[in-house]
C-alpha cells in the first residue's frame, strides 16, 4: 500500500466506527421515542386514521431524526476529505455544506455501499436497511444472482469515475460548476487501476473470512466447547475490525483520489492493526454479539406445515409426513374468509387452474372451497383450520399458528376466533404469532394459549405479559436479543433456518425454536451441534449477511 496512507485510512476507519456507534444511540432513541408497534390501533379503519392523527407528529420528529443523522454523514464526509487531504478550514467545511454534489454524492455512496453491506462491511445508514436474508434466499437461480453480482461490479466502477466529486467540491479554490461532469473527464483510463482497488479489497475479504474460519475450525477439533466459545468471540472480533478496515479503505478512495508518492510513515502498520483490533473488540461488546453457552433444550418447528421443500405447504395433505419429521411443533398461516372461516394459506390469494384470481378475505368458504389451484406442480384446494387442527389433535402433533391479518380486525372478530377454535387450540397447546402487535395484543384478552411477536426486523424486547415468546427473522437477531429475552422469561425463536451455517449461528446464540423447512435434517444438525461444538462457520456467518448497528 505504498500509494495509500493507512495511517489517514485507520483515521477513517476509527471515524467510521464512531459515527456508527452515534447512530445507533440516536436511532434507540428515535425507537423509544416512537409508539410501540402494538399500540396502533387496527381495529376498525376509522381507529386505524386516528390512530395516525393523533400520533403523526411523534413520527414527524422520528423522520426529522433520521434526515439529521444523513446530514452528520454528510459533515463527517466533508470533514474527512478537507482532514485526509490537509486543507482542513471552516471556511471549505460551509462551502462544502452549501454545495449539492455533496449531498448527492453521499446518497450515491449509500447506494452503492447497500448491496456490499451484506457482505459485512461497515459504511453507515446502509446497515439499517438490509433485506432480510429470508426474502433474499427466496430467489434461488444461481444465474440470477451471478447477474445481480456482475451488475453491482459494473456499477461500482462506474461509480468510481465520480471518485473525485467530493475533493474536488471541498478543496478547490474556486466553484467547480459540474462536478460529476468534471470528475468523469479526470477519471478517464482508470479503469485498470479501479479495478485492481477493488479486487485488493476483494482480497483482504476473502483472506480474512478463510483465516478466521481455519483457525476456529483447528480450535473446534479439540472439543472444548467453552474453548470454541472464547475463541469464536476473539475470531468475530477481528473479522469485524478487518471488515472496518476495508470499508475505510473503500471510503478513502471518494476522499482522498490523487495517487501519492509519499510512502507510509513510521510505525502506521502498527497504528492500523491496534485499531482494526480495538474497533473489533469494542464493536463485539456494544453490538451484543458476544457469544454465551447455548441453550442444551430446543424446539423444531416444520415451517408451513412441511417435511421437506418439495411438500405441500399450508396443507392437510402434507400434515401427517410432516408429524413423522417428528418436530416439536408444525408451524401453519392461517387467514379469514369473508363469512369469519379461517384457512391455511401464506398469500392473501389463489389463482384457479382457469386464471380467476380469488382475494381470500372478500370470498365465503363455500364458494373457495370449490377451488382448485397450483401449489408447485400439484394441484390442491384449501385446507379449513377446522379440518387441520383437528386432524393435528389426532395425531397429537402441536401447531404453532401464524394468524395473518390483511385489513382491520374487531374486537368481536377476536372474540369470534376464540370462541370457535379456543378449545380446539387449548387441547392442542398450540401457540399464536401475528405480525399484527396490536391484534394480538387484544386476543390475549380472549385467549389462554401462548402468544408471540412475529417481527422479520430485531424486535425490542420488553416484559410485556401478553406474549410469551419472539418470533424473529434469523439474519436480525444478535445473542444480546436472546439475552434481553431470556432476562424477561420469554423464548425467542428464529425464522427460517435451514442451512448448516445459519443453524450453526442461531444455536450459538442461544435461540430456543427453529422455524425449518428441513425439521428432520434440522434436528439431526442441532443434535450433532449440542454434543460438539462447531463455531467455524458462525464466526463469518455472525457478521456477513446480518443486519448490524456497528
Amino acid at each position: 500500500m505504498k500509494k495509500m496512507r493507512l495511517k489517514q485510512i485507520s483515521f477513517v476507519m476509527v471515524l467510521l466506527f464512531g459515527f456508527n456507534v452515534l447512530a445507533s444511540l440516536v436511532i434507540g432513541a428515535l425507537a423509544r421515542f416512537s409508539p410501540e408497534a402494538y399500540k396502533i390501533n387496527t381495529s376498525t379503519f376509522s381507529q386505524f386514521v386516528n390512530y395516525w392523527i393523533k400520533n403523526g407528529w411523534s413520527y414527524g420528529v422520528v423522520f426529522l431524526g433520521y434526515l439529521m443523522i444523513y446530514f452528520i454523514l454528510v459533515l463527517l464526509l466533508i470533514a474527512m476529505t478537507l482532514i485526509c487531504n490537509q486543507q482542513f478550514s471552516f471556511s471549505r467545511m460551509i462551502r462544502g455544506i452549501k454545495t449539492p454534489a455533496v449531498y448527492v454524492m453521499t446518497l450515491g455512496l449509500i447506494l452503492i455501499f447497500w448491496p456490499l453491506n451484506a457482505l459485512g462491511l461497515k459504511f453507515p445508514v446502509t446497515n439499517y436497511i438490509t433485506i432480510p436474508q429470508t426474502f433474499v434466499s427466496m430467489v434461488s437461480n444461481p444465474l440470477l444472482w451471478i447477474i445481480f453480482w456482475g451488475v453491482i461490479l459494473i456499477v461500482i466502477l462506474l461509480f468510481f469515475r465520480l471518485k473525485r466529486v467530493l475533493f474536488d467540491s471541498v478543496t478547490s479554490d474556486q466553484k467547480v460548476r459540474h462536478p460529476f461532469k468534471e470528475s468523469w473527464k479526470k477519471t478517464t483510463g482508470k479503469f485498470l487501476s479501479d479495478f485492481f482497488q477493488l479486487f485488493q479489497c476483494a482480497v483482504q475479504f476473502v483472506g480474512a473470512t478463510g483465516i478466521v474460519f481455519a483457525l476456529q475450525w483447528l480450535v473446534d477439533r479439540l472439543g472444548v466447547r467453552t474453548l470454541s466459545i472464547s475463541f469464536a468471540n476473539v475470531m468475530i472480533a477481528l473479522l469485524a475490525g478487518v471488515l472496518y478496515f476495508i470499508t475505510a479503505e473503500m471510503v478513502f478512495i471518494f476522499l482522498s483520489p490523487l495517487e501519492r508518492e509519499k510512502r507510509d510513515q513510521k510505525y502506521s502498520g502498527i497504528t492500523a492493526l491496534v485499531m482494526i483490533v480495538l474497533i473489533g473488540f469494542v464493536s463485539l461488546i456494544l453490538s451484543g454479539k458476544m457469544l454465551h453457552t447455548p441453550n442444551s433444550e430446543y424446539l423444531v418447528m416444520a415451517h408451513m406445515g412441511i417435511a421437506s421443500k418439495e411438500d405441500v405447504p399450508n396443507s392437510i395433505l402434507s400434515l401427517k409426513k410432516a408429524h413423522e419429521a417428528k418436530p416439536d411443533y408444525v408451524e401453519i398461516d392461517i387467514q379469514k374468509t369473508k363469512d369469519g372461516t379461517f384457512v391455511l394459506s401464506h398469500d392473501t390469494s389463489i389463482e384457479s387452474l382457469s386464471g380467476k384470481k380469488y382475494v381470500l378475505n372478500d370470498v365465503s368458504w363455500n364458494e373457495l372451497k370449490q377451488v382448485e389451484f397450483k401449489s408447485g406442480n400439484q394441484t390442491v384446494k384449501l385446507t379449513r383450520f377446522d379440518d387441520y387442527i383437528k386432524k393435528a389433535n389426532q395425531l397429537k402433533q402441536k401447531i404453532l399458528i401464524e394468524l395473518k391479518i390483511n385489513a382491520t380486525i374487531t374486537n368481536q372478530e377476536l372474540e369470534a376466533f376464540e370462541e370457535r377454535y379456543g378449545a380446539l387450540m387449548e387441547e392442542n397447546h398450540a401457540q399464536i404469532q401475528s405480525l399484527n402487535q396490536n391484534a394480538l395484543a387484544r386476543l390475549s384478552k380472549y385467549s389462554e394459549n401462548g402468544l408471540g411477536l412475529l417481527s422479520p426486523v430485531d424486535n425490542a424486547i420488553n416484559a410485556s405479559k401478553f406474549n410469551t415468546f419472539y418470533a424473529i427473522e434469523y439474519s436480525s437477531l444478535s445473542p444480546k436479543t436472546v439475552a434481553a429475552a431470556k432476562k424477561v422469561n420469554k423464548s425467542v425463536y428464529a425464522w427460517t433456518v435451514d442451512t448448516q451455517a445459519d443453524l450453526s449461528t442461531t444455536y450459538a446464540y442461544g435461540v430456543k425454536g427453529f422455524i425449518t423447512d428441513q425439521p428432520a435434517r434440522t434436528r439431526k444438525t442441532l443434535d450433532r451441534l449440542r454434543r460438539h461444538p462447531h463455531y467455524d462457520l458462525v464466526v463469518w456467518n455472525a457478521l456477513l449477511f446480518k443486519r448490524a448497528n456497528f
